[in-house]
């Protein structure tokens, strides 16, 4: 805890550690479901899967359950 203490001159410092490792952490844990979705989404297209519509219903749920929880991140949607 000595380190700590070094370390962080005050508690509005520990706190700022803190919030900001909790962002980066949940910032990398939605970049990585991300990139996991991409990844089944590659492996459904090669099994050619997309046009069967219960896989389609299933991983468009779990997609959705996801952005619920706050796992996933909602993409912006461009505007043209």
């Amino acid at each position: 805890m000595a380190i700590l203490e070094k370390f962080f001159n005050s508690k509005s410092s520990r706190e700022e550690f803190v919030q900001e490792t909790h962002e980066k952490i949940k910032d990398f844990s939605s970049t990585s479901i991300k990139k996991f979705l991409e990844f089944s989404d590659d492996i459904l297209e090669k099994l050619n899967l997309k046009e069967n519509e219960s896989v389609i219903k299933t991983r468009d749920s779990i997609e959705d359950m996801l952005k619920q929880t706050g796992l996933l991140k909602e993409e912006e949607e461009e505007e043209f």
